[in-house]
């Protein structure tokens, strides 16, 4: 049986090492998710309070939703599918 140079050796540190690597990154992940999930409950939370309603911060988004959207002609044209006559 021969080896290549560097292949030499037990697969397992190599597989510890994925699983941690793996495991580092759903941690961040699922850490990002909270941060952002309180920043954006306390800052809902803070909105709704300045102007006594809960539409408020609602309205917002959307109208920020509604701004960011590309222009009907800007957007890459569609197909009229399979169901059009």
């Amino acid at each position: 049986m021969t080896t290549v140079a560097g292949q030499v050796g037990s697969a397992t540190p190599r597989r510890a090492e994925r699983w941690l690597a793996r495991v580092l990154v759903v941690l961040a992940v699922n850490v990002a998710l909270g941060v952002a999930v309180v920043g954006g409950v306390r800052s809902f939370e803070a909105v709704s309070a300045q102007f006594g309603s809960l539409l408020v911060p609602l309205t917002a988004d959307g109208m920020i939703i509604a701004c960011t959207a590309p222009a009907p002609e800007d957007r890459p044209a569609q197909s009229p599918g399979p169901y059009t006559s």
